[in-house]
């Protein structure tokens, strides 16, 4: 859940999820520094919301739709919510 406390980083989720932007991309779209967005999308993958690889010279990322969904499972049992 930490990883996902920071506004940033739920941009960064909705640019991988909806563009498929490079680190280098989301940095020029968001006006931050390439190496501050390599920082927030190691945070995300190290929760294992996204999965990243090298295409080049440029990282690519992609959202772990199983790991999404686990997320939720959880957050409904935290919140004890009837599943549906």
């Amino acid at each position: 859940m930490q990883a996902l406390a920071d506004p940033t980083r739920l941009i960064i989720l909705r640019l991988i999820r909806a563009m498929s932007m490079t680190n280098t991309d989301m940095a020029a779209y968001l006006g931050l520094a390439r190496p501050t967005v390599s920082i927030h999308a190691r945070i995300l993958r190290e929760a294992g919301l996204i999965r990243s690889w090298e295409e080049g010279r440029v990282t690519r990322h992609e959202i772990d739709p199983a790991a999404v969904h686990k997320l939720f499972r959880d957050l409904e049992k935290f919140l004890d919510l009837p599943s549906e």
